[in-house]
């Protein structure tokens, strides 16, 4: 506890010795990257069963890694997860017409 106070101190020292222009904090925007849980869960109840785990598994890798800091893995992360999720719902329609349409026709 007495090492964390320290640096906390020495840290904010730091800070104060800056001009206010020159605060990381203030002069830097960082947007959270997205890692389309929802659209990986939504997935899931395509017949693509394959890809759409892989999404969900990128969407939880996404999520996990912007926790521990890494926004760029994040990122690249949440990017793969709402590919494969748009493929596998757009696959997964794609195969519900056909079957539909199979089946349709054949009375």
């Amino acid at each position: 506890m007495f090492l964390y106070q320290t640096i906390r101190s020495q840290y904010q020292v730091q800070m104060e010795d800056l001009p206010r222009s020159e605060h990381p904090i203030s002069t830097a925007v960082v947007t959270q990257p997205s890692n389309y849980l929802i659209l990986a869960v939504l997935s899931c109840f395509c017949p693509m069963w394959p890809i759409n785990i892989v999404a969900l598994t990128f969407s939880v890798m996404s999520r996990n890694s912007l926790q521990q800091g890494n926004v760029d893995g994040a990122r690249r992360l949440g990017r793969n997860a709402m590919m494969l999720a748009v493929f596998s719902i757009l696959g997964g329609i794609a195969i519900i017409a056909a079957a539909v349409a199979l089946n349709w026709g054949r009375e």
